[in-house]
């Protein structure tokens, strides 16, 4: 579940009170005010239809139905069908095997699905009418005028009748000859694909033209060098397909006006089977209008740009929109109607205004990672690779209760999420306006993903008294009318009540004069002295509302943890339970020399206040009920502890240069002293920047890390047998380094030296959990390794004794692969029974993708696999939680004894396997022995057989199975080897005797 999953864009359809938004990964009916009226998560949806209460859909996935019809609008199931084609698979068996399914679309009360090689004719209720198989993949077919246009991967377009009878081919896309450029000699021609059809029976083709049917005419979109051509194909060396360049390099559009046909870079109107115009413009996404063309553009200086164009290729209006932080949409897809603009990408789904403005949004930026307190979760799109960058983000998901909150619209326009925690039941979250640079402290009701409050970091908004007399509209009016020089030439004695004294030194008449000034006065002359300085430089007194930084620890030492917020020039704090301000701290002393606030000098100021600083929660260090404080500046560090009730002193304070002191955050214990440890950048010139694990008792430097890129589990566990926990440490220095230490004792493993390959594709990871294996009542570390072809590895390792222990290997490698060539996975959690990890793919692999492995530590075999790529988990011995890059959410109960999901009969030397509506795998020794959907029966020689048999539900898990069958009768295998081999050194001998004779 998660409503906010991201996926590439498919399609976007529109009825009177929906948008009907298909993307890679689910299918989202919206209504027409952006609220989510209904959400399926579908993976690798390829199109649909929208007819009646009914929505038909078709799907790349190729292990369960991939043509469903479902109700609409709630999108439940109401039928699927499975197209399948017999192919000769790895084992050199003739198998039916499931084909992806390109396109759905109506015909009549019927409808018309291409799949693999074959075009389908379904009725209402998925059963087949007919079919119509070619030589090649179906990508896109048109039915008019009693005819179906079917275009192919092979370059040609079919022509088959209304009962798909087929009655032409025509080749309008002809194949590339790929030469070899040193030798000249011909390697292989490869096809290339006719992409789509239009109502004007336009053909779009992979080498960048269009094919006019009618007229035999073509029109050449794109040019492309023969050189950029050859090397291209002798990349992929077979057909284009969706992950290559070239895949869909031209698209069509139908219009009134005449076809619209564009690459990437080119626009051209195509009418009677000629161009009449034809533009050069970077296009991301294209759809037309009420007469008007909507080219977006993508981004320009952070903002999205889209051009209107009239139907002669002339621009006459261009609008801008704001985009999301810290996400780089991948693809467009844009949608106009009178409502205004719908424009999907992976990083959100929004309407645009004709004037560019947010309508509404959602969200979509995948990259999942969660906080965990206080028995709640919060998930947060996490899009950081290094501890010292800045979340940026702009909803949270609560797991528990499947609720969402998303940051509101108007504030999205100008700022974005910071920070989240969790305070005594609420989600607390850190907005920061980035155009003032201000923040707000978004108060969220952690059960219903409610907003509750919107708070600054005071209640205050000038020091001290201040806000009595400068929020009133009035009395500034006042203040601003008032001749102060009224009040200047007072003297003292009146002022001070000595009336008797000022008539004798300055006459009755004057004195009178100034006793009438007194009475009119709105408030005290001493605090209308103190008025006059401040309204001089009114601004000055204003607290200052940029936030950097908020932390959870107990300031006033109820027992409940307190908001911590630090902004610049000024701490506060507010009560865990109401929120309400509890503590402000001052750095701008000054503002309390005035009359008018001397009496909040002492409780808003603090002598060690004297930086610009932030605070940072390092627990109750010195046990007196109150949490003590780390003090970063970018000139020193420092440690404050508590010394009564809102009061601090430094314990230790020292200066350093070039801190990151924005970027600093503090760790569980490091080093055995039972409080939080300080993490500071120390960004150096000309030479590699470092971070600092700093002691919290002493200010002593723990830990030196080199560079900015690691991973930390502190308090991992006694891995060493001396009683004190030692803390883990992942980082990369000319290799990848795992690293065991505590006080006086350090331990390394450098033998696994890739780093960056997953680390840029999926942020910090956590590759290592801490458990007894060997049973001597001293934990362990056990760390998962992938490499590029899959293979995955356990690692066992005995810290204290310095062996290895075990390397158990969960997926054999294709290739034999040294040590260095291995790469930490990224996502690593354990229970008391069992470890999950994470299966990762390169970034730069695209022909498969992570998945996550729940493992049985003590059996040494995999309970299950979740198809789904990791960014963290959470495993307890109930729940294994996933979340993943694309923003899914996956919970799997572990509670309870499983029951098969299969039944298994033998029958002489056959087995089959039953299981409904599953997807079913059986290996054997390791090796891959039967496959298929809902059913599988394979052949065994005799004797006893050890099964391993995967389930996979549509939802992407595949529980595992073992089962031991014995099968009876003979064995021939061992007989036949015998007499191949004999009859091989026949051969042999004939040979030779042959050969020796001439």
């Amino acid at each position: 579940f998660n409503p906010l999953v991201s996926g590439n864009q498919v399609k976007i359809s529109e009825t009177e009170d929906y948008y009907i938004i298909g993307t890679s990964s689910s299918l989202r009916v919206l209504w027409k005010n952006g609220s989510i009226a209904a959400f399926r998560f579908i993976p690798s949806l390829s199109d649909f239809a929208l007819s009646g209460d009914r929505i038909y859909i078709t799907l790349l996935a190729q292990d369960c139905p991939n043509v469903m019809a479902l109700s609409f609008p709630d999108l439940k199931k109401i039928w699927e069908f499975r197209p399948e084609m017999l192919v000769f698979d790895d084992r050199m068996v003739w198998q039916k095997k499931e084909t992806k399914s390109w396109r759905v679309k109506l015909s009549g009360k019927n409808i018309l699905v291409a799949s693999g090689y074959t075009l389908y004719l379904l009725n209402p209720e998925g059963k087949p009418i007919k079919n119509l198989t070619i030589e090649d993949d179906i990508w896109d077919f048109l039915e008019k005028n009693g005819k179906i246009y079917i275009a192919s991967q092979n370059g040609y377009i079919y022509t088959a009748d209304k009962n798909l009878s087929l009655q032409d081919k025509v080749k309008i896309c002809n194949g590339y000859v790929l030469i070899n450029p040193v030798t000249n000699e011909t390697v292989m021609e490869i096809t290339r694909s006719v992409w789509q059809v239009s109502q004007e029976l336009y053909a779009a083709c992979e080498d960048g033209s269009v094919y006019h049917i009618p007229t035999g005419k073509r029109i050449q979109i794109m040019e492309y060098s023969q050189s950029y051509l050859n090397t291209y194909y002798s990349g992929i060396r077979r057909e284009t397909s969706l992950t290559d360049k070239l895949y869909k390099n031209i698209k069509l559009l139908n219009t009134p006006n005449g076809t619209l046909a564009y690459s990437s870079s080119v626009l051209s109107m195509l009418k009677e089977g000629e161009s009449k115009w034809k533009i050069s413009t970077r296009i991301e996404a294209l759809d037309f209008y009420s007469g008007k063309i909507y080219i977006h553009h993508g981004i320009r200086y952070n903002r999205e740009i889209i051009s209107i164009v009239n139907l002669d290729g002339e621009e006459e209006k261009t609008l801008s929109t704001s985009t999301l932080s810290a996400c780089t949409p991948s693809q467009y897809l844009l949608h106009v109607s009178d409502k205004g603009i719908v424009i999907v990408s992976n990083c959100e789904i929004k309407l645009v205004s004709d004037n560019g403005e947010i309508v509404w949004y959602i969200p979509t930026e995948g990259r999942l990672s969660y906080i965990s307190s206080e028995n709640i979760t919060v998930t947060f799109p996490d899009t950081r690779y290094r501890y010292f960058e800045n979340l940026i983000f702009y909803s949270i998901i609560l797991p528990e209760s499947g609720h969402v909150f998303i940051l509101p619209k108007e504030m999205r326009e100008n700022g974005y999420l910071q920070d989240v925690k969790i305070l005594y039941g609420n989600v607390v979250l850190l907005y920061i306006n980035s155009t003032t640079g201000e923040g707000e402290i978004l108060i969220v009701d952690a059960k219903t993903g409610r907003l509750k409050k919107r708070l600054k970091a005071s209640d205050k908004t000038y020091a001290g008294a201040l806000d009595k007399y400068l929020l009133d509209p009035q009395t500034i009016r006042m203040l601003q009318d008032f001749d102060f020089s009224l009040l200047d030439e007072i003297p003292s004695e009146v002022l001070e009540g000595r009336i008797g004294e000022a008539i004798a030194n300055h006459g009755l008449e004057n004195v009178q004069r100034w006793l009438k000034v007194l009475e009119n006065l709105p408030f005290p002359p001493e605090v209308m002295h103190s008025l006059k300085d401040v309204m001089n430089h009114v601004q000055d007194f204003r607290l200052n509302s940029r936030i950097r930084r908020i932390d959870i620890c107990d300031i006033n030492g109820d027992g409940i943890k307190d908001l911590l917020i630090s902004s610049q020039n000024l701490i506060t704090a507010r009560d865990g339970k109401t929120l309400k301000e509890i503590w402000l701290v001052d750095r701008e002393k000054w503002r309390y020399e005035v009359p008018v606030n001397e009496e909040y000098m002492k409780n808003s100021t603090q002598p060690w206040m004297n930086e610009d600083i932030i605070l940072l929660c390092a627990g109750d260090v010195n046990i007196d009920g109150r949490d003590d404080v780390f003090a970063v500046s970018h000139r020193f560090i420092g440690f404050l502890e508590s010394v009564g009730e809102g009061n601090y002193k430094f314990r230790w304070n020292r200066s350093l240069k070039d801190v990151g002191w924005e970027d600093a955050f503090t760790v569980p214990d490091v080093d055995g002293n039972h409080a939080r440890e300080l993490v500071i950048p120390i960004w150096r010139r000309d030479v590699r920047s470092v971070a600092e694990i700093i002691d919290s008792r002493t200010g002593r430097i723990i830990f030196t890390i080199p560079g900015d890129t690691f991973w930390i589990m502190p308090e991992a566990g006694d891995l060493n047998g001396d009683g004190t926990n030692e803390s883990i440490i992942l980082f990369e220095d000319y290799g990848a380094k795992l690293t065991v230490f505590s006080p006086g004792f350090e331990w390394k493993y450098e033998k696994i030296t890739r780093f960056h390959d997953l680390w840029n594709k999926y942020g910090i990871h956590a590759p290592a959990v801490v458990m007894d294996v060997t049973d001597d009542g001293v934990k362990d570390l056990v760390f998962a390794v992938t490499e590029e072809d899959g293979g995955i590895k356990i690692v066992e390792f005995d810290v204290k004794d310095d062996i290895p222990v075990k390397t158990v290997t969960v997926e054999k490698s294709r290739w034999k692969k040294r040590e260095e060539d291995w790469m930490y996975v990224n996502a690593m959690a354990q229970s008391e029974n069992f470890v999950a990890f994470s299966a990762p793919v390169p970034e730069w692999r695209n022909d498969r993708r992570g998945t996550v492995y729940l493992w049985d530590i003590e059996r040494e075999k995999p309970l299950m696999i979740i198809h789904l790529d990791a960014k963290s988990m959470i495993l307890n011995d109930k729940n294994l939680m996933i979340f993943g890059m694309d923003g899914r959410i996956a919970k799997i109960n572990l509670k309870g004894k499983e029951e098969k999901p299969y039944e298994l009969s033998l029958k002489g030397g056959k087995i089959k396997i039953f299981s409904p509506e599953k997807y079913i795998t059986v290996y054997i020794n390791g090796k891959l022995s039967a496959s298929g959907y809902e059913i599988t029966n394979f052949m065994l020689s005799p004797g006893k057989k050890n099964l391993q048999i995967r389930v996979r539900d549509a939802s992407g898990i595949e529980k595992i199975f073992f089962e031991s069958v014995n099968l009876e009768g003979i064995n021939i295998i061992p007989l036949l080897n015998t007499g191949f081999a004999v009859m091989f050194a026949s051969a042999l001998i004939l040979r030779l005797i042959r050969w020796k004779r001439q």
